[in-house]
């Protein structure tokens, strides 16, 4: 009897530690969605769904510092022994002191998102004192996960550009769409490597919404991506990649007339075909 109260305790302090996280990768997948759910399903500017992001971001970033008070299971010095941590601080110090010589539209509007970007770091670094890295930062990728879910499935239902491709085009572009998708595919991929079961039709949906993205450079780098780790993970047995392989040639068969129409479109319309290949040029360059 005591046991099991005892153990369901321990399953409540895991939940409540594992859901803020949760929240929190949540938010910053779907918040890409802010500008255009501001203008075509309030009915509002732009620029209030802009300032209702950062709104939230705050917040959330307040939430998380009270949660935060009383004694951690680590020291933020603890985190400065770690390299790619101190690579995050350099980053953020350049970044920050950068606004003093960049010429911007809105040196306020500049400000605001680099504390925007500030306030995302110190919610991880905040989050992963209190409790194990192992289930805060799973609960965080489970959240960012989701969160890329829901926000492709409100773009399958919007309305195809003029080019085909998802999102729209004042506000939700489809480059932000893929790398959305691209990352939350690696992220699913991660928790499935660790044991986690039931990421087999959120990743093939998020595979799917990136091809349908149509966004070329974001397909190719999770294309070179996806070969290095097959070829690579030994845990994954040969008949396994096999099948990985077959399911997605399978999928760029279901989406091949769309992927014909689309390139009529780039190689014939406008000057889209000439800006390829300039930015290969200034790539090469």
């Amino acid at each position: 009897m005591i046991a099991s109260l005892s153990l369901e305790r321990n399953d409540a302090a895991v939940r409540n530690v594992a859901f803020l996280p949760y929240l929190v990768g949540f938010f910053f997948a779907f918040r890409l969605f802010s500008v255009l759910l501001s203008v075509h399903f309030v009915g509002t500017g732009p620029q209030v769904g802009a300032a209702a992001s950062l709104a939230v971001n705050f917040i959330l970033f307040g939430v998380v510092a009270f949660n935060s008070l009383g004694p951690a299971s680590r020291t933020f010095a603890s985190f400065m022994q770690v390299t790619s941590f101190r690579w995050v601080i350099v980053f953020l110090g350049f970044s920050g002191a950068s606004l003093i010589w960049s010429s911007t539209a809105s040196l306020p509007a500049a400000t605001a998102y680099w504390c925007a970007m500030f306030c995302d770091t110190a919610m991880v670094i905040m989050l992963l004192r209190l409790a194990s890295i192992e289930l805060t930062s799973a609960a965080l990728m489970r959240g960012y996960v989701w969160g890329t879910c829901t926000m492709a499935a409100i773009a399958w239902c919007l309305p195809a550009q003029s080019d085909l491709r998802l999102g729209d085009e004042d506000f939700l572009g489809p480059n932000q769409i893929g790398w959305a998708c691209a990352f939350a595919f690696f992220l699913a991929q991660y928790l499935m490597r660790n044991g986690e079961r039931g990421w087999a039709i959120p990743t093939a949906f998020l595979a799917m919404t990136l091809l349908r993205s149509l966004s070329k450079t974001t397909i190719v780098a999770f294309v070179l991506g996806q070969a290095v780790l097959l070829a690579m993970d030994r845990s994954i047995s040969r008949r396994a990649k096999i099948g990985l392989v077959c399911a997605a040639l399978a999928i760029v068969a279901a989406f091949w007339s769309l992927l014909s129409a689309y390139y009529d479109i780039y190689t014939n319309a406008g000057n889209q075909s000439e800006t390829l290949t300039g930015r290969i040029g200034i790539w090469a360059y």
